[in-house]
């Protein structure tokens, strides 16, 4: 896990909802899903962000660096307002076909589909 504390400037003022989260989250993401996303979720509250990464297999330095910068994305999008808000951006290694159960975060970004044993 690595903790940001975010405290520079951006171009949103106003406090981040839930919603502004998801589709700040949904339009980093654009072009940065591989295969082995498994997958992205998050949570907000008044003292935190969180982004977890749900990652099948090994997750490599080029993975790793592609969903960081999807990370950043998202830290440009918090306001003034915010500030005082601490960033956290998870890496998880969970291989199918583990369930994702239990190991999501309230809001869901993106989820892969995977085929059950009965489809």
């Amino acid at each position: 896990m690595k903790t940001v504390w975010v405290n520079f400037g951006s171009c949103y003022s106003g406090l981040m909802t839930r919603s502004d989260f998801m589709l700040s989250a949904q339009k980093a993401l654009l072009g940065v899903i591989t295969p082995n996303v498994r997958s992205v979720s998050g949570a907000l509250d008044d003292q935190s962000i969180t982004i977890r990464y749900i990652i099948d297999g090994e997750i490599d330095e080029d993975i790793h660096d592609e969903l960081s910068c999807a990370s950043v994305l998202v830290i440009a999008d918090i306001g003034p307002a915010d500030y005082h808000l601490r960033f956290e951006e998870e890496f998880l290694r969970l291989d199918a076909p583990a369930t994702l159960q239990g190991e999501k975060l309230p809001l869901q970004f993106f989820e892969r589909h995977e085929p059950s044993a009965t489809e």
